[in-house]
């Protein structure tokens, strides 16, 4: 996940970053939803949304059969990210804090706000990967210790 999705996510940011304040503030309602969508559906092209429904699987708690919830305090920036998403209408809403950051519950309402919750969610999740690599790898070894202790104890 953390290679492609890293270099989505920066180029969404930096993006995102490139547009003059002074510029946003002169955008009609209608661009800056268009924008949203146009970085919503880049990420999609790229796996991005697909590799962010995997971590809220993997890092959340089935909330009922195919829904997931993830939350998770970021203290850097002092909020919440929460996520949710149900993969039997294959829908993800992301929040950090009270903002709709990424959406695509209504059709042809799609919304990506990219920012540092993108990094935060990855990181996250290969800390998570990592750790079960690790459990199953103290497992593999506690086992292969018994197999050892009972061959040694049978010479």
């Amino acid at each position: 996940m953390a290679d492609t999705f890293n270099e989505t996510a920066t180029a969404l940011v930096l993006h995102k970053q490139s547009i003059p304040p002074a510029d946003l503030v002169r955008w009609q309602p209608e661009q800056l939803d268009q924008q949203q969508r146009d970085w919503y559906f880049k990420a999609y092209a790229e796996g991005v949304i697909l590799q962010i429904n995997l971590a809220i699987r993997t890092l959340g708690t089935e909330s009922a059969p195919g829904q997931f919830h993830w939350e998770y305090a970021n203290p850097p920036a002092g909020v919440m990210i929460t996520a949710r998403h149900d993969a039997d209408k294959g829908t993800t809403d992301i929040r950090v804090g009270e903002i709709a950051v990424l959406s695509n519950c209504a059709p042809g309402r799609e919304l990506l706000n990219p920012g540092q919750w993108l990094h935060t969610i990855s990181s996250v999740y290969e800390a998570k990967k990592a750790e079960e690599k690790w459990t199953a790898e103290m497992e593999r070894l506690k086992l292969q210790e018994g197999k050892v202790a009972a061959f040694l104890k049978a010479v």
